[in-house]
């Protein structure tokens, strides 16, 4: 498998945006970039996926709203 290149993460305090850019266009490599997410309890609210100009390849952008800290 080719290696999957994250080309940005943005931050507000609300959420954090994730992009992930080359992700091979094939059956189960979203299950492969999701799976460990979930298994360590981490909630991602929404998961863009784009074509890409690049044949085979698509684009994925997800967010993870930030946890509510206690304020001090």
């Amino acid at each position: 498998m080719e290696k999957v290149v994250v080309s940005g993460v943005t931050y507000n305090k609300n959420e954090a945006k994730i992009e992930i850019m080359r992700v091979p266009d094939v059956p189960g490599v979203a299950a492969k970039i999701f799976m460990p997410i979930a298994d360590a309890n981490i909630v991602i609210d929404m998961i863009i996926q784009t074509s890409s100009t690049e044949k085979g390849y698509a684009a994925m952008a997800f967010t993870v709203p930030s946890p509510i800290l206690p304020r001090h």
